[in-house]
């Protein structure tokens, strides 16, 4: 039994199940889209240098962004699983076709259908990804006529596990290259060979080699040449029957290039009256694909509208606000009249003699009254504030004595200085509410960390910018970091060397007090060299599949 969630995603409902993995419908809650999740086998995930190897494929399809190609958006590993997430067509295989067809196609849809995956081929040879299991079952075409290949490179993960287990050789025998069957190093020319089969099986109803079983089906390829297409159907396009038969060449270098293929296929369409080859093969689809209803999705949560306020409710509400209030105004006014009471009588106790109008005690309002001249503006305040200590009987009698005035551009300084400690201790101890959880994605990858991040609230505020900052130790001096879930987030190497942070910034994130972001499973990261190299000393950051609380995490937030 499937689980019912993997990451993120939703499972809704079986789609396939094959030797070494299963597929599900799902739904991505975050994106409120239907995704295909490719579940593979769990005891692949022991195999050595296995989760390197899955991951290196599913991050190079994901960067091909080839509308023939089947998008790779996500991939993670739940309960030892290991798991892609793909973009679900709405369609048909090719498989599907041909059956609700009697077994073939008319030559111009098959030649639009090749011609599509030819130019997928094409995008992936020139990004060095060979597929190694090109089939109809491995070819869907969506309701408006666009082929895609589905498990691009995860083919060459199962060729290379089917190996170490059995020994044998991975793959569709009936469209096998010979050089595949042989074991040796193979090249883009084996998916083309593989297309010419397919596109002989459509146009024929036949696969070109046929026996009993697949030893045998495997002996005709390496000691035979394919049959021509020409000799199945007499009169077909001269130029269609010599491009398959140089696809099906038995030596890989007589066989034209994915994009040179897609071009002479192409060309055929267009000299037949067939521009478009979307339109070619919507216009064979039957009628439950092209009116298919797309796969409903979960509703957006709507807020609740909260109902009308009355005018004046929190009052109306709380009634005795009102009265403590009023008590608390007239407890404090009597206070302050108090304390005026008080320094009154205060003055009323000065000794008579401080009020006599005595000349002597008379002087210019230009100096101070023991005759030493005023401060100037800007001027030290060291006699200012030992005037400020205690009045003199001359200040007291009447003598008007202008008080020292501070330099202006002092007190706004020293007040911008306060605020902006203020600010800095505010985001120091929000920061410190901010709990930062970290797993590994995969801790047997020697080439790489994986790290998957959640950041808790604990503090009453709410978050709306983090920053984390992680020290490392890198195998390299061209360490790169990469964000492949990282909703809000950028993620990026700062330092010199071997040695420096990783940095990650996350923006506009709403994130409440109690609440954990981006969920409990975290945002996905990625820190490693362009070459993948082995990651010295990385037992020592004390990783594995476990979520765990990290105090090695620097956090700004606000």
């Amino acid at each position: 039994m499937p689980q019912d969630r993997y990451g993120r995603y939703n499972i809704l409902r079986p789609l396939g199940q094959g030797g070494m993995a299963a597929v599900y419908l799902a739904e991505d809650p975050v994106l409120r889209r239907a995704v295909a999740v490719k579940v593979l086998r769990g005891d692949l995930g022991t195999q050595p240098d296995w989760v390197r190897r899955f991951h290196d494929e599913a991050t190079a399809i994901a960067r091909l962004g080839n509308p023939h190609v089947v998008q790779v958006f996500d991939f993670g590993r739940e309960a030892a699983e290991d798991y892609l997430v793909m973009e679900f067509v709405e369609g048909i295989s090719l498989s599907e076709l041909l059956g609700a067809k009697g077994g073939r196609l008319d030559v111009l849809t098959a030649v639009a259908i090749a011609c599509q995956a030819a130019e997928g081929l094409r995008a992936a040879h020139e990004a060095g990804i060979i597929h190694r299991d090109i089939k109809p079952d491995n070819l869907l075409i969506r309701r408006d006529g666009t082929v895609k290949i589905a498990d691009f490179g995860i083919a060459r993960i199962m060729e290379e596990v089917s190996r170490t287990m059995t020994g044998s050789v991975f793959g569709s025998p009936l469209f096998m290259a010979p050089e595949q069957i042989e074991g040796k190093n193979p090249s883009g020319a084996i998916d083309l060979f593989a297309l010419a089969g397919v596109l002989f099986r459509c146009c024929t109803g036949r696969h070109p080699y046929e026996a009993e079983h697949a030893h045998a089906v495997m002996w005709r390829i390496v000691q035979e040449d394919a049959p021509r297409l020409a000799e199945s159907m007499p009169g077909v396009l001269p130029e269609l029957d010599t491009l398959v038969a140089a696809m099906h060449s038995r030596d890989p270098s007589g066989r034209p290039r994915a994009g040179e293929a897609a071009r002479l296929l192409r060309q055929i369409l267009v000299h037949a009256g067939v521009p478009d080859p979307l339109e070619a093969v919507a216009s064979k689809l039957p009628d439950k694909v092209r009116e298919i209803a797309p796969v409903a999705v979960a509703p957006a949560k709507k807020s609740i509208p909260m109902p009308p306020q009355p005018r004046h409710g929190f009052l109306t509400k709380h009634p005795r606000v009102v009265p403590l209030a009023l008590s608390g105004i007239a407890l404090i006014s009597a206070a302050y009249l108090a304390g005026l009471a008080w320094d009154r009588m205060q003055l009323d106790t000065i000794p008579e003699l401080s009020r006599v109008d005595d000349p002597a005690l008379r002087r210019d309002s230009s100096s101070l009254p023991d005759g030493s001249p005023l401060p100037q503006e800007g001027a030290s305040q060291v006699v200012g504030a030992s005037r400020a200590t205690a009045p003199s009987n001359a200040e007291l009698s009447g003598v008007r004595v202008e008080t020292p005035v501070a330099s202006p551009s002092r007190e706004p300084a020293r007040q911008a200085t306060e605020s902006v400690s203020t600010t800095a201790a505010s985001s120091a101890s929000v920061a410190s509410g901010i709990d930062v959880l970290v797993r590994d994605e995969a801790p047997e990858d020697k080439g790489a960390i994986k790290p998957r991040i959640a950041l808790v609230n604990r503090t009453n505020a709410r978050i709306d910018w983090i920053r984390l900052r992680w020290s490392l130790e890198f195998p390299a001096t061209n360490v790169v970091a990469e964000a492949y879930y990282a909703p809000k987030c950028e993620a990026r190497i700062e330092g010199q060397g071997t040695t420096g942070e990783l940095v990650v910034t996350c923006s506009d994130l709403g994130l409440k007090p109690g609440q954990t972001w981006p969920g409990p499973d975290g945002m996905s990261l990625a820190v490693h060299t362009p070459e993948w190299k082995p990651w010295r000393n990385k037992e020592a950051l004390g990783l594995d599949r476990k979520m765990r609380t990290r105090s090695d995490i620097r956090v700004e937030a606000r």
